[in-house]
């Protein structure tokens, strides 16, 4: 699935658990890492030895700081055909691979992007309650993304000391108001922080 969206140019990033035990391999806990690219070689080349490698190219954007682990820079398993598909490069600056199943062990989570087309048309509203209702009438058939964001508590720390989040359910329903889809709320505990 994120080959398919490497291949769209969707922009997408990762964050790598909070577990300690990531330290040892030269990743940062808590941290966001771009992910760059995906490889699935079975994709890419007929050489049997790579039949069932996944690789995904990610980069600290500190710049520097890497993976140490199973294809890190300066690991063995890099042949010659592999540096030449992949422009890996042995260098400190945040650029490094690992393989997917690495990426799940340490990672929790995966972002992606959608580049939206050059027609999109965006309406952000500000809600100061926490019990909204907004109607938004739809005239036509369209692709439309519907986003509910709020202050983490990170960002507002210094501001608001005693700052709540609070949860939130998205309910689409017709016109008269018969459920499409919902999500989150108490039920499902989405709870945007």
């Amino acid at each position: 699935m994120i080959d398919k969206y490497d291949k769209k140019g969707y922009c997408m990033c990762t964050s790598s658990s909070s577990n300690k035990d990531i330290e040892k391999y030269g990743l940062i806990q808590g941290h966001a890492y771009t992910l760059i690219d995906a490889y699935d070689f079975s994709k890419i080349t007929n050489d049997e030895r790579y039949k069932n490698l996944k690789l995904v190219k990610l980069r600290n954007p500190w710049g520097q700081g890497e993976w140490t682990g199973k294809w890190s820079d300066k690991d063995k398993l890099w042949s010659e055909d592999l540096i030449k598909l992949t422009d890996k490069e042995d260098r400190d600056d945040g650029i490094f691979f690992m393989e997917w199943d690495d990426l799940i062990k340490y990672y929790n989570k995966i972002t992606v992007c959608e580049i939206l087309p050059h027609d999109y048309e965006y309406r952000s509203y500000k809600i100061n309650s926490c019990r909204s209702i907004i109607k938004i009438k739809i005239l036509k058939h369209q692709h439309f993304v519907i986003i509910l964001n709020q202050a983490s508590k990170r960002q507002v720390r210094y501001q608001i000391p005693k700052y709540q989040t609070f949860y939130v359910k998205l309910i689409l329903a017709d016109l008269n108001f018969n459920v499409i889809d919902s999500t989150g709320g108490y039920d499902e505990c989405i709870r945007i922080n």
